[in-house]
């Protein structure tokens, strides 16, 4: 049986959230490891709305924690 497709704005945004979650710690270290306390915590705070917005997606309509044919179920 075929899965259901995963409609495009849950992809791309998926795709926007990792890159941005792993630019923004990938950040934090370098400004660590670099001596600039600040500019680290920065990075490390903008890290926060790509974590939100990944679990907020993966729990939208059609996301991954969505069962198959429940999508548009209000009671699930």
């Amino acid at each position: 049986m075929l899965q259901p497709r995963i409609p495009t704005y849950i992809v791309l945004g998926r795709i926007v959230a990792v890159v941005g979650l792993s630019l923004a710690i990938a950040l934090a270290i370098f400004f660590v490891l670099a001596g600039k306390p600040v500019w680290a915590a920065t990075a490390a705070v903008l890290a926060i709305p790509f974590g939100a917005m990944i679990f907020l997606i993966e729990r939208a309509p059609g996301g991954a924690s969505t069962e198959p044919g429940k999508e548009h179920d209000s009671t699930a």
